[in-house]
């Protein structure tokens, strides 16, 4: 029984055994799944049973292509700009205007230094940068954002002047001579105010000499000049001493003739001619004078400060100067002149008059009276036509440099008014009143120098005056076409546009600027913004060729213009190309345009 039990255990024990080996071998044998760590990892199949490849089956995990159409989109295109990325300045400093346009909001994310000044309306922007008073030029910038997009503005200033001189004071003795001081300048310089008639000044190269002459007083005296270059100035004072020598010293006078119809300087007048001995005035400054009254003996009255007294009233007189070189001394017809006009009579008939000559010794200082003879008596005839500028009826002459320039002329005419003719295209007048007019020479933007001529034309009279000009040896433009619009919308601000064209030649790979410079109906009398600056315009631009012809627009805000609320009117403005540097170019003037600030 015990051993039929036994048996039994055996036969369980081995039955159990085989059954595990069994299932052992048939999970062996089973396909697995492997797992993948790359979301794009094949499955791969590892059953080895008869009949099946090893190779590998790569599922794709690609997405399909849809077949829908894709859809437009409707969105608007954003842009960001402006009007200008560059900015020139003088010394003196100024102010220009900038026009952003953007599709979105905006605003300055970096400032200028201290000596810029940035302010913004609407969509403009205005800097003003102050004068620079050091002696190096200087750069800074400003930056504009709009979301994510910035633009950088550069701006360049040059440098101020810078003016010294070898000495402030000169000192002479009595005797007078030369001195001599040396200027040192950073641009270009030249003598402010003058000295009296007993200083004389001379310049060359960087020297100025000053030769004084005698003083027979025996006073001391001072006098001083000056020496400018731009907005910087010296003084120089001068200081002589006094003469210590005393002399005994006569006249007498003669004889007095009175004769009409003398030439002086072009004009019809009375020729006085005296004789007379003096002694005891060798070296002496001297004068001989004329004194006019009517025949009731009352004194002529003068009218315009040329020939006449001092004091109050001042009274027609005229003179000429003597040095006599001898102790005694004799002169034989010495001339007196004044023109028939300084007489300062009404009308145009004979009028008997009477002249007083006194001869006078300035050794002393003040004048001593010498000798004098009174009540010479003649007739004269008033009112002759004349015509002198500078002071000549002989035509003139002027030469300018390529840069232009300016010349001040004179005129003096028996006619109520005086016209100037023919005054060439590249020049102009201005300041032009009963007494003088300034000629202005624009900068010759040619290889070829040039020549014209202009009149001066009263009381049946004229003068002419040749002008030259040499040319040009640096880069060139000239203006081609300057258009007008006129309540243009940019950046939500009404206000003028003015579109350029301009040829430049020799400025490959530099700056231009263009600007307008804006006046009142005048063309002279400048249009100031807000901060006392000139209103101005500008854009700017490098040059890809030699030979460029630039297209550009200055957008002008309306409120740039700084008009008083219901102002209407004529205004006007200049076009003016510069380079980098700030020399001009060429220049167009006087476009005019009416405006209406409502």
């Amino acid at each position: 029984m015990k051993r039929i039990l036994t048996l039994t255990i055996c036969i369980l024990i081995c039955s159990v055994t085989c059954f595990a080996q069994k299932r052992k071998t048939i999970d062996r044998t089973k396909t697995e799944k492997v797992r993948s760590t790359q979301k794009t990892q094949p499955k791969v199949s590892s059953s080895t049973e008869k009949g099946y490849s090893n190779k590998p089956k790569v599922v794709s995990t690609a997405p399909k292509q849809s077949q829908k159409k894709p859809v437009k989109s409707t969105s608007k295109k954003s842009y960001f700009s402006i009007s200008s990325q560059y900015a020139s300045f003088g010394s003196d400093g100024g102010n220009r205007t900038f026009t952003v346009s953007s599709s979105a909001a905006w605003k300055i994310s970096v400032n200028t230094a201290n000596w810029g000044h940035l302010s913004r309306s609407g969509n403009t922007l205005y800097l003003r940068v102050d004068a620079n008073n050091s002696s190096s030029s200087r750069t800074d910038y400003f930056i504009i954002s709009s979301g994510s997009k910035s633009i950088r503005v550069d701006i360049s200033q040059g440098k101020s002047n810078s003016l010294t001189v070898s000495t402030e004071s000169l000192s002479f003795s009595s005797a007078g001579g030369s001195r001599t001081i040396t200027v040192n300048s950073s641009s270009s310089w030249k003598i402010g105010t003058k000295t009296y008639d007993w200083g004389h000044l001379s310049t060359d190269g960087n020297t100025v000499t000053l030769r004084v002459d005698a003083n027979t007083s025996t006073n001391s005296r001072t006098d001083y000049f000056t020496i400018k270059s731009g907005n910087l100035e010296k003084r120089i004072n001068i200081s002589q001493s006094g003469n210590t020598q005393t002399t005994s010293n006569n006249a007498t006078i003669k004889s007095v003739y009175v004769s009409n119809d003398a030439d002086v300087d072009g004009e019809k007048g009375l020729s006085v001619k005296v004789s007379f001995d003096v002694s005891g005035m060798k070296g002496h400054n001297g004068r001989v004078s004329c004194y006019f009254y009517d025949t009731n003996g009352n004194a002529l009255i003068d009218r315009n400060n040329r020939y006449h007294t001092s004091g109050t009233p001042s009274n027609v007189a005229s003179g000429e100067d003597i040095k006599p070189r001898y102790d005694n001394s004799t002169y034989t017809d010495f001339e007196i002149k004044i023109p028939y006009s300084e007489l300062h009579l009404s009308s145009t008939y004979s009028r008997t008059l009477r002249v007083d000559v006194v001869v006078w010794d300035y050794y002393s200082g003040s004048g001593k009276e010498v000798a004098r003879k009174d009540g010479t008596t003649f007739t004269c005839v008033p009112n002759i036509s004349y015509l002198k500028v500078d002071g000549s009826t002989t035509n003139k002459s002027k030469y300018f440099g390529e840069s232009g320039g300016r010349e001040y002329y004179s005129v003096n005419t028996s006619a109520s008014t005086y016209e100037t003719w023919g005054v060439p295209s590249w020049c102009r007048i201005e300041n032009k009143t009963s007494s003088g007019f300034t000629l202005v020479c624009e900068r010759n933007t040619s290889r070829s120098s040039r020549s014209d001529y202009m009149k001066v034309k009263a009381a049946g009279k004229e003068i002419r005056i040749d002008i030259e000009q040499e040319a040009s040896s640096g880069p060139t433009a000239s203006i081609t076409s300057v258009e007008q619009f006129h309540n243009v919308i940019n950046g939500y601000v009404k206000g003028m546009n003015l579109k350029l064209k301009f040829d430049v030649s020799g400025m490959q790979g530099r700056m231009v600027k263009a600007t307008a410079w804006f006046y009142y109906a005048d063309n002279s009398t400048k249009l100031n913004n807000a901060y006392g600056g000139q209103v101005s315009v500008s854009s700017s631009d490098r040059a890809p060729y030699k030979n460029t012809t630039f297209t550009m627009n200055l957008f002008m805000p309306y409120p740039g213009l700084n008009m008083a609320p219901g102002w209407s009117g004529s205004l006007s403005f200049d076009i003016v190309i510069y380079d980098g540097s700030g020399n001009v170019l060429a220049r167009k003037n006087n476009y005019s345009f009416t405006f209406s600030n409502f």
